[in-house]
């Protein structure tokens, strides 16, 4: 195997797969940031990183982190809360979507769930506001 990965690279095949993958992970990044911003724009704001395969998005609504994602779960989207990663600075709500292993299609099912869940929570919020 050792051999065989060797010559893979001495090809320059790994370069190329990395080329096409950099184009690839680009574009569907792209495609997740428009995603965003078309159905998700009330509830978050996305960092559009530089490089990687996930896009933070902070909450912007009066949501808690911890409600969203354990929604999102139920409706069949797991996300990775933002607060558990930060060491020292001041945590920010929010969550990780990754772009790297879905087709656009996928991300937009995806979305438009997260775009349920989060009226969802709002209006449940109103509705016990009211009461």
């Amino acid at each position: 195997p050792q051999l065989t990965l060797a010559r893979f690279i001495e090809a320059g095949h790994f370069g190329a797969h990395v080329r096409s993958m950099r184009l690839l992970y680009a574009g569907r990044m792209k495609i997740l940031v428009a995603l965003i911003e078309e159905y998700l724009f009330d509830y978050v704001k996305p960092v559009v990183p530089d490089g990687g395969m996930q896009i933070p998005c902070k909450l912007i609504c009066d949501l808690s982190e911890q409600s969203v994602i354990d929604s999102a779960r139920r409706a069949g989207v797991d996300l990775f809360g933002l607060t558990g990663l930060y060491a020292s600075a001041k945590p920010q709500a929010g969550f990780l979507l990754g772009f790297a292993a879905y087709t656009p299609m996928e991300m937009e099912a995806a979305v438009k769930i997260l775009a349920n869940v989060f009226r969802g929570l709002l209006r449940a919020a109103v509705t016990s506001r009211s009461f």
